[in-house]
């Protein structure tokens, strides 16, 4: 999937059932006065599909908690995109079948999720 979408995911629904409702609303009783602004329905990476805000990880100094620096840390941002392309993929994959009975154990339970899409 990754080669595919080259990571680009859709905005949450939740997110675009707003600016249709809010849009009809305006078509049909002129509330709000002005017509929403359209969001944009893609964007890059898992956070946005919750958030509908993209953002890449960060790398973060052990001592200090600030966010490292290229000046601090040469080649902090090849890391930090190599490590956000290594999140996304792994969380297009899913668990493995052999980290099911671990995950379970920890909480893990899809059926809800998987009832509420139905």
């Amino acid at each position: 999937m990754a080669t595919v979408s080259f990571f680009r995911t859709l905005r949450g629904g939740r997110q675009l059932m707003r600016h249709q409702m809010l849009n009809a609303m305006h078509e049909a009783f002129g509330r709000p006065t002005f017509r929403p602004a359209a969001p944009n329905p893609l964007g890059l990476g898992a956070g946005f599909a919750f958030t509908g805000q993209e953002g890449l990880m960060t790398v973060r100094d052990s001592d200090t908690g600030e966010e490292t620096s290229e000046e601090r840390l040469p080649g902090v941002g090849a890391l930090r995109r190599k490590c956000a392309q290594l999140g996304e993929t792994l969380l297009i994959a899913g668990p493995a079948d052999g980290e099911m009975a671990f995950l379970r154990e920890n909480g893990y339970r899809p059926e809800p999720t998987e009832a509420m899409a139905q």
